[in-house]
């Protein structure tokens, strides 16, 4: 990163950026997002750039909400192939899609740059910026294969992105002991977000927290604290701190006589502002609806938080047995589908201590475990007993085909029973969330060809070696 950044000049660095700096396990992303559109209420300009996208590439790179434009992307990147060439230097999808973004920041000449890390961190081609503020949001199993088998093992990965004298909040769920000492050691401060969970209201020993979101946007306040130095909550900022980006617990209303699909929270804020629109008269005096819930939610601790909240969003019936009495709760469907690498257990389990139905689907990545491989996986061992009768696969577990197939059985159970609520979760992965959308006809950006990252957890752990071995006999060379 640093060669092709000293071939390309300044105008492909933060030099000329103020940046924000975020990394860790869950709830990086969407703390990116409400730092960067609460810099924006305040009056700035802002460039985001996230990953992995939902439908299109151009997600990644924002400026001020709007996705860059594919000019933009073409005229841009052409320099960086030609310093790659030029050089010889390789460089990663990842690390090419970093060094467009910072052009693009320069380019649009944004007041903040607010960059997520893409994984990890020490390593991470987003840590070659120098941030005016670094956050490590939350640390988990995940990507072990990768970061390591223990949470200490990935937090001092993740802890890479520290700074010397550069401000580090950190959420609640973090090994303090491994990151303050790593903050010291570099003159950091060190600056500690409280949590928001409750133990009230377990639920089958999950923490009901509806509202872990709040931890993240007291992380977003602390970023807001130490950039702007003082600020004022005024609505449009409130408005922004507790807004979500796509996919995290996006919730859809689905209402089957005029086959209508709505963004609840989008409607909700158009209500609040006055506005009245086609899709407002549609829906208007319509009493049967399903709702639809899309959360990226990939990993144990994620479906942990992901299906606590969905207990106490939509409370079951009490039995299966007792769907005929809808008035005691929700009948809730599940749709997921996980990564080869994932703890596949732990995060069935979660989905069926909250769920009637399950079906198992593959997203279109290589790195997506075949839907049938997930269901005798489920079926297997201690959990053989919770899964019986509950678990499927449609169509092969294709995405667009079993969301349907679903939607068309809760559609079926919502007319045989005027009282009956039915709800619809698909999680699991980012790779499947366009193709649930393509089902459930959700307009979305989309690219000609498929522009994602290819490689295998395998592959990384072997790049990453290659780097250690290769900083260490640089150091090496430094000390004779």
């Amino acid at each position: 990163m640093r060669r092709l950044q000293g071939a390309l000049g300044d105008a492909y660095t933060d030099r000329q950026i103020k940046t924000v700096h975020v990394g860790g396990t869950n709830g990086k992303g969407s703390t990116c997002w409400k730092v960067a559109k609460s810099l924006e209420a305040t009056g700035n300009k802002v460039g985001l750039f996230a990953s992995p996208h939902i439908s299109s590439f151009r997600e990644r790179i924002t400026v001020n909400g709007v996705p860059i434009e594919k000019e933009a992307v073409e005229e841009l990147m052409l320099p960086v192939i030609h310093a790659c060439v030029e050089n010889d230097i390789p460089a990663t999808f990842f690390e090419l899609t970093t060094l467009l973004t910072m052009g693009y920041f320069n380019h649009m000449n944004v007041d903040f740059g607010v960059f997520e890390v893409g994984l990890g961190g020490r390593l991470d081609s987003t840590n070659v910026i120098t941030p005016e503020v670094s956050v490590i949001t939350s640390i988990s199993l995940d990507h072990t294969k990768i970061l390591g088998n223990t949470v200490e093992q990935i937090a001092a990965e993740k802890g890479g992105i520290i700074k010397p004298n550069v401000p580090l909040i950190v959420g609640p769920n973090v090994p303090h002991h491994v990151l303050k000492p790593m903050a010291d050691s570099l003159q950091s401060e060190y600056v500690k977000v409280e949590s928001a969970a409750t133990n009230a209201n377990a639920i089958n020993g999950i923490v009901a927290n509806p509202d872990y979101n709040l931890e993240n946007v007291a992380v977003a306040k602390q970023v807001l604290d130490k950039v702007l130095g003082s600020w004022e909550m005024s609505a449009a900022v409130d408005a922004s701190l507790n807004s979500l980006p796509a996919c995290r617990f996006q919730k859809f209303r689905y209402y089957p006589d005029t086959q209508t699909t709505v963004d609840v929270l989008e409607q909700q804020r158009k209500q609040y502002l006055g506005g009245e629109d086609a899709t407002s008269d549609i829906i208007n005096n319509q009493t049967k609806y399903i709702d639809i819930v899309l959360d990226v939610a990939h990993n144990e601790d994620a479906f942990c938080k992901l299906f606590s909240k969905v207990a106490v969003n939509y409370p079951r019936l009490p039995t299966s047995k007792d769907r005929s009495n809808s008035s005691k709760g929700w009948n809730v469907t599940t749709v997921m589908g996980l990564s080869t690498e994932k703890d596949v257990e732990s995060c069935v389990n979660h989905a069926v201590a909250t769920s009637d139905d399950i079906a198992f689907v593959k997203a279109a990545s290589d790195r997506a475990m075949d839907a049938e491989e997930l269901f005798d996986h489920a079926l297997s061992q201690k959990m053989h007993d919770e899964m019986d009768g509950k678990a499927r696969v449609i169509n092969s577990g294709e995405v667009e085909a079993t969301v349907s197939d679903v939607l068309k059985r809760a559609t079926e159970r919502l007319s045989q029973n005027g009282e009956t609520k039915e709800v619809i979760i698909i999680c699991g992965s980012f790779f499947l969330m366009a193709e649930a959308r393509a089902a459930l006809k959700i307009p979305q950006l989309l690219d000609p060809v498929d522009l994602n990252e290819r490689f295998t957890e395998k592959d990384v752990a072997a790049s990453m070696a290659a780097a250690d071995k290769k900083e260490a006999t640089t150091l090496n060379v430094n000390k004779n």
